[in-house]
């Protein structure tokens, strides 16, 4: 079965990520989440205390650069990549 990637952007406490997880089971992998309210990234974590690093502010993350979050450097590869199905 394939593994398809998403991206939590203003994630809130995780919402979205819930209906993905609910709808498709194993079939998703969420692999980076951003949100800007600290209690909601303190809920979002309490939610889903996995491996993924709850980032701030979308705007002040440098993909090319930031080490905190290796996922992003994907992001444009699985948002504009044909060969990618975005869900």
């Amino acid at each position: 079965m394939k593994r398809y990637k998403t991206i939590d952007l203003f994630a809130g406490i995780g919402g979205i990520r819930r209906g993905f997880d609910e709808a498709f089971g194993d079939a998703v992998e969420t692999v980076f989440a951003s949100e800007w309210d600290a209690k909601a990234q303190e809920t979002y974590r309490a939610n889903y205390p996995d491996s993924i690093e709850v980032s701030g502010d979308i705007t002040l993350i440098n993909p090319c650069s930031d080490a905190r979050v290796e996922n992003v450097r994907t992001i444009s590869n699985i948002l504009f990549d044909s060969s990618s199905t975005v869900i």
